[in-house]
């Protein structure tokens, strides 16, 4: 909202005040940045100062006032200035810095900003030092001042911007492409997250459970950039600039200051098309090298050398780990192999769910506004293959998840063995195969008319004959969803099928698919109503799913011990059905719309309930149990190696049931029984108790058994003589 200005009654200048005003003018008229009545050139904003003083009056403050500028314009000018504001203005360009302001320091920076496009840049760039070293206590001026010396210093002085750089933190105020050019044309190396969101931009993907772990492969991606870059003389950053295309960005009238002197330092050149560059499986390889070297270091184990993993990725050979470029189409195939890719997809024509289109622009029909179909599964022709290296498909650490799996997605030689299986031949399919073909099915199933669709799913549920594979859609449907263990395509599957269950009445098939799918708390009570209405029944770990949706939270407890409290929440189901009747008599979820507090009974209120008891007492029996019983083998002889170290650490009591499990050690029997043996000798009958019994537990036919009853009759004296004495 712009602010209005009352006029104000102006009065003549007094002979001194006019004098002073006009010194004052004239000691600043040589500064750069200061427009005396004139334009330096075509800029966003009038920066001139009129010295007309009949039209722009001025004010000498009285009693010494400084008018507050906290607000003003988005633009502002000194013509939208009072006159006393004017005259302050004039005074602090002169020096008076009493006369410090917000207002003024932002009008001083737009000023030095039209300077940028003249001789005097320099000097404008010195000057705008000088006013963000002044402009300490202004958080807001420093922050509009830092960035655009950040672009100044790169544009023109190079080698002041890695110093600038430590003293200063750029704001997102700069736009992410800016930032890249100011980069490379310093040769610094970009920061870990900005690395890590250009590699994002040419469809690099977190893998599987590593979510939280971002910041240390942004850390990470910036070492082995250091490294590569001291190796090849240069910047990672820089390689990428040098090698991606941009496109060019339409001017925008709203521009703000950073972008015009962005636009008029040559900065903003356009948006970079990372994943069209040519160093586009650079940066994924990088990003990929950085999360594998994360994942390796882990406790007592030495992590992967990330830049050996880079160098085997460029050429080629991943070493011991094997990775998944996804999206890389900068292979080149040879004759040889583009014939063998015309005879690929000539094989495959008729193959049901399969679409093939010439180029990726091909995957919808614009003409029509139509989809061909899934675009996830078309099979793009101007995709290359590559003959693969190994006897059989391998799958990267990190494979595309059902949410991004396309044809698109793998890897060269992920491809020919994508399309051999296509074709029937004996290849070991990977999860991401699975999920591209079930899309094209899917997508093919979704246009079929309604009579032929049911045709095709009454001919597999009468007979499911495997002859009908070769061209019953429902049935490969099926067979994906039977044999895959991705979660995703689990709940896809169980999305597609369920209602034709239902329709159909396959009571079987129907409980088989519902239990054993983990489902979302989003699809679970809508799902369980076609289970019902096929006559189907929920056991322990389908009402673990259903429970998520009455507040039952999987825990990591949960995840750890499920099929046990699965099974245990099966039978508490049984016995509250023996109680109240079956579970599917209830309504599945029931709202109270009252204000009594009192509890509303629905299906999953009941699984919520019966879930936590389950949980509760599985907790409980864990907590009773041996200690072995919740450790690994290679925890136990960590122990184990630990206590023959230390064998002292062993008197805390001999409650643990951890050396029951290392009786195989006779070392450490010899070693408590010995210390046991000493210790009664020397009179310390609590020691001497407490290594017998731990020799004792490990060994019972040992001595340790025949002198324990001593010690423990020497403790019990020991303490009756310490009674009178209290």
């Amino acid at each position: 909202m712009a602010r209005t200005t009352r006029a104000i009654p102006q009065r003549t200048l007094s002979a001194e005040d006019r004098a002073t005003f006009e010194r004052m003018a004239e000691s600043i008229r040589s500064l750069v940045g200061v427009h005396i009545n004139q334009q330096p050139g075509r800029f966003m904003l009038d920066t001139r100062i009129m010295l007309d003083l009949v039209r722009f009056p001025v004010m000498r403050p009285t009693g010494g006032r400084v008018t507050w500028g906290g607000y003003f314009t988005y633009s502002p000018t000194y013509a939208s200035l009072t006159p006393e504001q004017r005259w302050n203005y004039i005074a602090w360009l002169a020096g008076d810095e009493s006369c410090a302001i917000q207002l003024f320091r932002i009008m001083r920076l737009y000023a030095l900003c039209a300077e940028l496009t003249t001789t005097r840049r320099d000097e404008a760039i010195t000057a705008m030092r000088q006013l963000y070293d002044s402009s300490a206590n202004d958080a807001v001026a420093q922050s509009s001042i830092g960035n655009v010396l950040t672009l100044a210093y790169a544009a023109s002085q190079a080698d002041g911007l890695g110093e600038w750089l430590t003293i200063f933190t750029p704001s997102n105020a700069i736009p992410a492409d800016v930032l890249i050019r100011c980069f490379a044309l310093a040769s610094i190396e970009a920061s870990g997250p900005l690395l890590f969101d250009i590699a994002s931009r040419c469809n690099f993907k977190l893998g599987r459970g590593l979510g939280g772990k971002r910041a240390a492969i942004e850390q990470a991606m910036r070492d082995i950039a250091d490294r590569w870059g001291e190796r090849h003389q240069t910047t990672v950053i820089r390689t990428m600039v040098e090698q991606t295309p941009t496109m060019p960005v339409a001017l925008n009238y709203s521009d703000t200051l950073v972008m015009w002197v962005a636009r008029a330092l040559e900065l903003s050149q356009g948006v970079f098309l990372f994943d069209r560059s040519d160093a586009a499986s650079f940066i994924r390889g990088l990003a990929a090298a950085a999360q594998e070297q994360v994942r390796s270091n882990k406790k007592g184990s030495t992590p992967l050398d990330g830049l050996e993993l880079l160098d085997g990725i460029l050429k080629g050979d991943g070493g011991v780990v094997q990775f998944d470029l996804s999206g890389s189409a900068e292979y080149v195939m040879t004759e040889e192999e583009e014939e063998i890719l015309e005879q690929k997809l000539n094989r495959i024509q008729k193959v049901p769910g399969v679409k093939v289109v010439k180029n990726e622009w091909d995957v919808f029909s614009y003409w029509s506004g139509r989809q061909n179909t899934s675009p996830d599964a078309v099979l793009i022709r101007s995709l290359p293959i590559k003959q693969p290296s190994s006897p059989e498909p391998w799958n990267a650490p990190t494979p595309p998840t059902y949410a991004v799996a396309s044809y698109k997605t793998l890897t060269p030689e992920q491809r020919w063995w994508y399309l051999d299986w296509l074709a029937g031949e004996d290849v070991k399919p990977l999860d991401v195969f699975w999920s591209v073909r079930f899309k094209g099915l899917e997508a093919a199933f979704s246009r079929l008319t309604p009579q032929k669709a049911q045709e095709q799913t009454d001919s597999w549920f009468d007979e499911r004959d495997p002859r009908l594979l070769k061209h019953n859609i429902v049935g490969m449907l099926e067979t994906i969803f039977d044999q895959t263990n991705d979660e995703s395509l689990m709940r896809a599957g169980l999305d597609l099928l369920m209602p034709l269950y239902s329709d159909f009445g396959d009571v079987e098939r129907a409980n088989a698919a519902f239990n054993r799918t983990p489902m979302n708390p989003d699809q679970a009570t809508r799902l369980l109503e076609l289970l019902w209405n096929a006559g189907g029944v929920v056991d322990g770990r389908g009402l673990l799913y259903v429970a998520r949706v009455g507040g039952f939270n999987h825990t990591p407890l949960t995840r750890e011990c499920f099929d046990q409290i699965a099974e245990r929440a099966e039978q508490l189901l049984s016995e509250w059905e023996m109680d109240n009747g079956p579970l599917s008599d209830l309504p599945i979820v029931n709202f109270s719309y009252t204000r009594s507090k009192r509890r509303v009974v629905s299906a999953v209120s009941v699984a919520a309930d019966v879930a936590r008891q389950a949980q509760e007492e599985i907790k409980a029996q864990r907590r009773s149990a041996p200690r072995t019983a919740r450790m690994s083998a290679e925890e136990i002889e960590a122990e184990q190696a630990e206590l023959a170290e230390l064998p002292t650490n062993a008197g805390d009591g001999p409650a643990e049931a951890i050396y029951v499990q290392l009786a195989s050690d006779p070392q450490l029997v010899e070693l408590y029984l010995t210390y046991g043996a000493d210790a009664l000798d020397q009179g310390r009958p609590t020691e001497a108790v407490a290594f017998l019994r731990r020799a004792a537990e490990l060994d019972p036919r040992s001595h340790a058994s025949l002198l324990l009853p001593l010690a423990r009759l020497r403790l019990s004296e020991a303490a009756h003589d310490q009674k009178p004495n209290q």
